[in-house]
């Protein structure tokens, strides 16, 4: 039985790896939009029809988040506050 629907069908295995990069196809917002997304991702994981992919990018692109400083500043102004601007 799935022999035969996947013959009327026309499928075919993927021949996609863990390691490839791909586009991922994205909604169609308005007739100029890019059917996929500009980013490539790679894939992590493949379990049959199921393909785990993450975003792939430069290291240029990334910033390691350092620890945030608490800074108490005191803000004084030398300038007279009688009269308006």
């Amino acid at each position: 039985m799935k022999e035969y629907a996947d013959t009327a069908a026309k499928a075919k295995p993927h021949s996609f790896q863990v390691g490839d990069t791909v586009l991922v196809r994205q909604k169609h917002v308005n007739k100029l939009s890019s059917p996929y997304n500009k980013h490539p991702y790679a894939i992590v994981k493949i379990k049959g029809s199921m393909i785990t992919y993450g975003k792939k990018r430069n290291q240029l692109h990334n910033k390691k988040q350092l620890a945030v400083q608490e800074n108490h500043y005191h803000h004084t102004s030398t300038r007279s506050c009688s009269r308006p601007f």
